[in-house]
């Protein structure tokens, strides 16, 4: 039997290094790191003092994000040059991964700064504002029911691969039929849900399907904002038919419906803020 004084065990090994003993017993177990010896009477595993540089590199190379069986390739024909060029495969994903962490962070500063801009919103106010050309894709199917328009936004978001963050934004809402809010006889808005596209995410568009992309013109809009659900019998609903009527406007286009703060920011209807926006003439 060897000198166990030699060796270090498994328990020893694993806490100089803070990892579990199962760790090492797994990276035994799929070749990557084997004990100097296994006792054959107690099946106890020994390490040499040796090994501790190859178990350190193992662990680092885990860090900075290699794959197990990156890792085992890697540690059986290792020499300067194949070194080279991990690290330099290294170097190049953390850049990656450092671009898309800091796309990440102006993502969310965005999400704070909308919410915030939320809460500024002039409740009630109809104001005649330019709006500028806008992009949006949409199902280009108008609905009445309400399950019916989240399954629209599901089948949006679905379409587009999830690749466009709709969390805290103002991109999703809905296109409004005018003729649904103008007509005294009718009870019901008439939508499709809709998503704007911000200049970031345009290459998207290039493999979409035309039919759900739609171009929003620029010019004059009444807008105004509101709490709550948007719907015919609302009194934001009443005020905007009011001052159509009252100005002698004429309704140009759709109607967008941004959602401002909606059920994925928080659970209260009364906090739902959206912004209706009316193009118009006159």
């Amino acid at each position: 039997m060897r000198r166990k004084k030699e060796y270090l065990t498994i328990s020893e090994l694993a806490e100089l290094n803070h990892i579990s003993t199962d760790t090492l017993r797994y990276y035994d177990k799929i070749g990557l790191f084997k004990p100097e010896y296994v006792d054959e009477f107690t099946a106890y595993r020994y390490y040499s003092f040796a090994q501790s540089e190859k178990i350190s590199t193992i662990l680092e190379l885990k860090r900075l994000g290699l794959s197990l069986d990156e890792i085992n390739q890697y540690m059986r024909s290792r020499d300067v040059e194949s070194t080279k060029e991990l690290l330099g495969n290294v170097r190049k994903n953390l850049k990656e991964r450092i671009a898309e962490l800091k796309k990440t962070e102006k993502m969310i500063s965005k999400k704070i700064e909308l919410l915030e801009q939320a809460k500024e919103k002039w409740e009630g106010e109809i104001r005649i504002q330019e709006m500028p050309e806008r992009t949006v894709i949409s199902t280009g199917e108008y609905i009445e029911l309400l399950q019916e328009g989240i399954y629209q936004q599901l089948r949006l978001e679905a379409l587009l691969g999830h690749r466009i963050s709709t969390y805290a934004t103002n991109k999703i809402g809905a296109l409004i039929d005018p003729a649904s809010l103008m007509d005294e006889e009718r009870r019901a808005l008439r939508r499709c849900a809709m998503l704007i596209v911000d200049k970031e995410d345009r290459k998207i568009l290039r493999k979409l399907d035309p039919k759900y992309v739609k171009v929003l013109p620029a010019g004059k809009y009444l807008c105004v904002s509101g709490y709550g659900r948007f719907q015919y019998s609302s009194e934001l609903a009443e005020t905007i038919r009011n001052y159509v009527w009252n100005n002698k406007l004429r309704i140009t286009g759709e109607i967008v419906e941004q959602e401002l703060i909606d059920m994925s920011i928080t659970d209260k209807i009364e906090e739902n803020l959206h912004k209706i926006e009316v193009p118009v003439e006159g």
